[in-house]
Order: C-alpha cells, then structure tokens, then sequence
C-alpha cells in the first residue's frame, strides 16, 4: 500500500474511534440549549396563562399552561391546569391535576412559589373532591350479554353498572345498547356534590341511535380525559348548583340590654315567631339575601310604665298610686325586615354558613289603664282608655350554624344569632294622651335560637 493511502486509512481510523467521545460530549451541550429553550417558552405560557386566569378567561388559560407543561413539568403550572380546569366544569380532570401534583417531589432548593403550588394545591383538592357527583347505572335485564354504555357520546367499560361513578356536573345523557336490544337512554342534570341513579330498562328489539356517538359531544367525565369535546375545546362551565333559596324560620328570642330608663328584659321578657328569606347565590359561597320577620312577645311592667309616663304628662300633679287602679298589656309584637349577606359551604355539603344582616325593626303594643275610683276623674274626663306604644329602630344581626342536607332540594339549618340596635324613638297616641314623639339613646340587643327549612330553587 503506498504511503498517502496508509496515512488515509490511519486518518479514518482514527476519527471513527474518536467519534463516540465527541457525540458524549456533543450531546449534553445540544441538550442544556434544548432544555434551556423549552423552559424559557414554558415560562412564557405560563406567564400568559395566569395573566388569563386572573381576567377570568379559563379556557385560554388553560390552553397555555397546558402546553407550558407539556414543554417543561413544572409544580405552579399543574395547580394552576387543577384552578382552570376546575372554573370550567371539568372537576374530575382537575381532582386529577391536583393528585399529581401532589405526587410531584419538592427538590430540596425549591423556590417558596413552589412550596406554596403544592400545599394549596393540597387544601384545594381536599375542597374539591366532595364538590364532584356521583351517577349510578343500573341496567335491567341483569344479564344482558354484549352490553354497551355510553355518558354524553362515550363509551365507558360495561363494569360500572351498579357503581358509584365519579361524573362531571352539569347534563348528563347515558345511552346503554346490547345485540338484539333497542338502544335505552336516559338524561338528568347533576348538581355539584349530588349523587344520582338512573335505571335503564332494554326492550327486545333492534334499532335506535347509537349508544357512542360518532362525534362525541360533551365529556364524559371519565378520569384523565381533559377535553370537553371531540375538537379539544374545553366544555361550558356548569350551571351554578344553586342559583335561589327560599328559607321559612321559627326562633325563640331573648331582649338584652336597656330600653329608655328600663333594662330591656323588664320591658319584654323575650318570645317566639318566625321569619321568611329569599336568597339569590352568586359567586362561589355568597347568597344575597332579603329577609322578613315577626315575633310575639311577652309584655312586662317596664312595657306599661312607657303609657303611664304619657298619662302622667297630660296631669304632671297625678300620682300613679292615686290615679291608676291597673295598667296592663297583653301581647307585644316584633316585626323587622332587611337585606344581608351569607358566605356558606358548598350547597348540597354537609356543613355551616355564617351570615351578616342590616335590618329595619318596628315593636308595639297596647296598654289598657282604668283610673282609680274617687279620683277627679273629671280632670281626665275618662275612667278607662288605652294608649298604643310604638318603637321604631334597627339593628345589626350576625348569625350561623349549620347546613344538613336532606335531599337535593332541601337543607335544615339550626341557627343561633345576636343582634344589636336602637329604638331612637318612643311613640305614643291613644285617648289616654295625644301625641307624643320621646328620644331614646339607649342600645338594645336580641339573642335568638332557631331552625330553618331551606328549599334550594333554580336547579
């Protein structure tokens, strides 16, 4: 072989050896630039996503963060895929970005926004997961060979007859179809936190529309399916669970504090009655709502002294030893109304609500006098009459307890509440007195305890 040749064939040799090593030492470099790339785009998405998130657009939200972690897997990424897709409906699907979240190690030099991804990603899902409903299918005959089962367009295995499986709120179709068998079919609306059965009886026969559809619709709320529908796009959110209430309440009221110069529980000795609400929910746990109430209470001595004095103002020599034989009421009665505000959990939840209200209130009575005997009657020109005492004011109430479902449509709600207000005016008139307006500056207060039936409308 001559030279140039042999020095060639040396040469090839060579670089073939030397090849490996350089494509060890090639390789990390292309990709750290890859990596580098990608989380820099990641990053970007993300950015964007959560800009999103916070305007209220869920979709494209969910859309970038989605791909953000598909680029890079990343902790905040995956709680804030569990936020949107939890505003948009899909609870199942966000249960599950939570969970993996979840399983997702914290490196030991992480940042506090990644701590804090995973711990509220934690509290969140614990929140969560009694918000998603439950549909059981039975299927009648028994044991129908073949059997095919469908939610909204897609097939799910034939075992979860007879289970309680996770589904997404909102409408629900569920086609079930076996040979030889027309196609049954059944459709309802599942509330958050609701837990439905459907029972589906198969007719002999052929024919009926498909049990999976061709283009699938809505999803079916299977686990890990985090399209809504068939395009990709992510489905509508859900109506709200509740969108009114309507609450009857029966109390048992006790006075507190003073009443012009008497101690409030001598004017009143406290009584029973009841009051009506009306709620429109808005947002996550708020109810607005307008409330009206009345009561009866039991009059005491402190109740009469407030005709007395209007007596005693037309005659100013009178003595009430020497003029009045009695002086009695029998029946106060308490009416107030107003508006307020309830924060609560999660309706069809076991649970508690608090609630804040501003109301109007109105207390009156009559008090009946007869003038002693052998008095100057004829200054007063009467031995009987009767004077109506009214009090006008308001106060602020704040009260809570707890929420126990019944069923879907009703909660019963024991209550303890506390008010505190003023009756800045005394009004008196009858044939005993005329007229007469008097200033109070004294504070009062209510302390009551009770139950409320609450029908949940607008389903």
């Amino acid at each position: 072989m001559s030279r140039p040749r042999f020095l060639r064939a040396l040469l090839c040799l060579r670089l073939a050896a030397a090849l490996p090593l350089i494509a060890v030492t090639l390789a990390p470099s292309a990709a750290r630039a890859q990596s580098a790339a990608d989380k820099a785009t990641a990053r970007e998405l993300a950015v964007a996503g959560i800009k999103e998130f916070k305007k209220g657009n869920f979709a494209p939200a969910l859309e970038k963060l989605q791909k953000a972690q598909a680029l890079y897997d990343a902790h905040v990424h995956l709680v804030y895929i569990a936020r949107c897709q939890v505003q948009l409906g899909q609870l199942i699907e966000a249960a599950e970005s939570y969970r993996a979240l979840a399983r997702k190690p914290i490196p030991k030099d992480a940042s506090d926004a990644v701590r804090s991804a995973q711990a509220e990603g934690a509290e969140e899902l614990t929140t969560l997961e009694p918000r998603i409903p439950k549909l059981r299918i039975d299927v009648e005959p028994a044991d129908v060979q073949g059997l095919q089962i469908s939610i909204n367009g897609q097939e799910v295995p034939a075992a979860i007859v007879g289970v309680d499986r996770p589904v997404n709120p909102g409408q629900v179709v569920v086609r079930v179809g076996a040979p030889g068998y027309k196609t049954g079919e059944a459709s309802l609306t599942l509330a958050e936190g609701g837990k439905e059965t459907v029972a589906i009886v198969l007719e002999e026969g052929e024919g009926g529309v498909p049990v999976v559809e061709a283009s699938p619709g809505t999803t079916s709320g299977t686990p890990g399916s985090s399209a809504g529908t068939a395009s990709g796009e992510p489905s509508p959110p859900p109506p709200k669970p509740v969108s009114f209430i309507m609450e009857p309440r029966a109390s048992v009221f006790l006075p507190l504090g003073k009443i012009g110069d008497h101690a409030a529980n001598k004017v009143v000795r406290g009584g029973v009655g009841g009051e009506l609400r009306f709620g429109v929910h808005f947002l996550k746990r708020l109810t607005g709502l307008a409330m009206i109430e009345a009561h009866g209470l039991a009059p005491l001595s402190g109740f009469d002294s407030f005709a007395l004095d209007g007596l005693y103002s037309e005659v100013p020599e009178a003595d009430e030893s020497d003029w009045v034989e009695t002086a009695s009421t029998k029946t106060v009665g308490r009416v107030a109304g107003g508006l307020g505000f309830m924060y609560s959990t999660p309706h069809h939840q076991l649970g508690y609500f608090v609630e804040l209200d501003l109301l109007g209130e109105h207390m009156a009575g009559t008090t009946t006098m007869s003038i002693r005997e052998g008095t100057p009657q004829d200054q007063l020109g009467f031995d009987q009459c009767s004077t109506d005492v009214m009090f006008t004011g308001g106060n602020a109430r704040l009260n809570g307890g707890g929420v126990i479902p019944l069923n879907d449509l009703l909660a019963l709600t024991p209550y303890i509440s506390g008010a505190v207000g003023r009756f800045p005016k005394a009004d008196l008139r009858g044939d005993c007195t005329e007229e007469i307006n008097d200033s109070l500056d004294t504070i009062h207060g209510w302390l009551g305890l009770g139950v409320g039936v609450q029908f949940m409308l607008g389903e």
